[in-house]
């Protein structure tokens, strides 16, 4: 039996034969990032909490009240805060890490800037609270590609559900209409694709049926709200 193949190419530019990754653009900041939360781990266990220091004084002096050594490395872990007689007692402050979270937010925000994701979902929030419209306006981008993407497999698609209904039997033949049917990318809410839906068919946009598939319907509930199908039982329901 031939094996069927189908090529769901990424095509960024019509010229493009093999196609790209959409991470592409994005793997040189995420390893930058990975780099920086590696030293953001590494300064917060060293270098992030006061350090103790000693002048002056013996580190093998340093002793526990029943008079047994303490080890150089409880010292270094700070559990002990006397030292030696004779002995100059400091501390040094915590460093600073906000340089380190800094450059991860500006990697944060060249992702935003290389793949067109909102920085709210990176993340990256400011103390003013967007608006719905700014929240909105910044989903633009992503949407836009989002809608790219769906016209460019959306042929593939169809030559994968023929071939999925040749393998089970059916008649391939009169599938030429055959069409994929998206999600819309812009997930705007419930009600407002009521909304539209209501809008279109009483301007007499789109049909009954159309508005049907349009609704978030059961297959049952269509069945059962098509045009000379009601039942009188179903009117009380």
């Amino acid at each position: 039996m031939p094996i069927q193949v189908l090529t769901l190419i990424n095509r960024v530019r019509p010229s493009d034969e093999v196609g790209r990754s959409e991470m592409d653009d994005v793997i040189p900041f995420a390893d930058a990032a990975s780099r920086s939360f590696t030293n953001l781990q590494v300064a917060q266990e060293l270098l992030s909490m006061p350090q103790r220091y000693i002048l002056g004084g013996n580190s093998q002096k340093v002793t526990r009240p029943d008079g047994s050594q303490v080890s150089e490395l409880e010292q270094y872990l700070g559990r002990y805060i006397h030292g030696p007689a004779d002995g100059k007692v400091g501390q040094l402050p915590g460093a600073d890490l906000n340089p380190i979270i800094s450059a991860i937010k500006m990697y944060a925000q060249n992702v935003s800037a290389v793949a067109g994701i909102p920085p709210s979902m990176l993340g990256i929030t400011t103390d003013n609270p967007s608006s719905a419209e700014a929240m909105r306006a910044a989903k633009e981008r992503l949407v836009a590609k989002a809608e790219r993407k769906q016209a460019l497999f959306g042929d593939v698609w169809e030559q994968w559900a023929r071939i999925v209904l040749g393998l089970g039997g059916s008649p391939v033949s009169g599938l030429e209409t055959l069409e994929t049917i998206w999600r819309d990318s812009a997930t705007p809410s419930q009600a407002a694709k009521n909304q539209t839906v209501l809008q279109a068919y009483a301007q007499g946009l789109v049909s009954a049926p159309t508005a049907r598939e349009l609704l978030p319907l059961s297959p049952e509930q269509r069945a059962r709200e098509q045009v000379g199908q009601l039942e009188p039982d179903d009117l009380y329901l």
